[in-house]
């Protein structure tokens, strides 16, 4: 916190000279991202600039040399190897992601969303594309281990913001999609919605990192985003989107301290109270 203050401090008297922050954002963290660069332009007066996409073609597209200050991953393995190549300086997580099943159908309003997938046969089922986005990967696996046979079919969507509206839109009859998707539709969502926990001894998290890219070396501008990320604000707007934030004091530093979240905890239900899902 001290060390984002002072950052700050200094850049507002001088916000003119000042860049923008540009930043790249795995599309499950587009709302939360464009809420925090607001916030943060507000607080500062610096510009900050979101590009979205799926985690794997931002990441090729920042080995191109694409002009990101920083990434927003929707894994940590992007990041790690943004390390290893030497393209960033930095690699923190900042959020662990979570996976909803969620169907526009009406039919379904008053069902618990996972039955009524897994109990309607030849269904069309929503994912993002494995091959490139991190919520597909694990998306697949829950299907595959729920036994979803051939009679469903699978619709493959670019990244899980594209998921969710092949789903909204009825293109498909259920989807897996990021919390944050439904978050920004939950008030007038028409059908059922529920996390995946019915078996509790697996964890259905997605831990998602943030790069600080070499590329914004000696920056200011962009140490005071990346710094902003883990005050106790942005810390609170990212719970709000409903993403897992475990709950620690961010040092001064800015380096936060997981600890051993408990993962395995079940959740009753999904933000916003959708219906038929308690």
């Amino acid at each position: 916190m001290l060390r984002y203050l002072l950052l700050t401090a200094s850049l507002v008297l001088s916000p003119a000279y000042a860049e923008p922050v540009t930043v790249a954002v795995a599309s499950n963290f587009a709302g939360p991202a464009r809420e925090l660069a607001e916030r943060f332009e507000t607080e500062t007066g610096l510009e900050v600039r979101i590009a979205t996409g799926s985690t794997g073609k931002l990441y090729a597209q920042i080995v191109a040399g694409a002009p990101f200050d920083v990434f927003l991953s929707a894994d940590e393995e992007a990041p790690a190897k943004l390390l290893e190549r030497r393209l960033a300086t930095e690699a923190l997580p900042y959020a662990l992601g979570r996976l909803l099943v969620v169907s526009a159908d009406p039919a379904f309003a008053d069902r618990q969303c996972v039955n009524a997938l897994r109990e309607t046969d030849g269904a069309t089922v929503a994912l993002a594309n494995p091959r490139v986005a991190p919520y597909g990967v694990a998306a697949d696996k829950l299907l595959a281990r729920w036994e979803i046979g051939s009679s469903y079919k699978r619709v493959y969507a670019e990244n899980v913001a594209q998921a969710m509206h092949f789903v909204a839109s009825g293109n498909a009859r259920f989807g897996l999609v990021g919390v944050a998707q439904f978050h920004a539709v939950k008030d007038d969502w028409p059908g059922c919605v529920s996390f995946p926990n019915l078996d509790r001894r697996v964890s259905y998290t997605i831990p998602q990192a943030a790069a600080l890219l070499s590329r914004a070396q000696g920056k200011a501008e962009v140490d005071a985003f990346f710094s902003f990320l883990f005050t106790a604000a942005a810390r609170a707007v990212i719970a709000e989107w409903g993403y897992v934030v475990p709950d620690f004091v961010v040092p001064d530093s800015r380096v936060p301290d997981y600890g051993v979240p408990d993962l395995e905890a079940p959740v009753d239900k999904p933000p916003g109270g959708a219906r038929g899902n308690t």
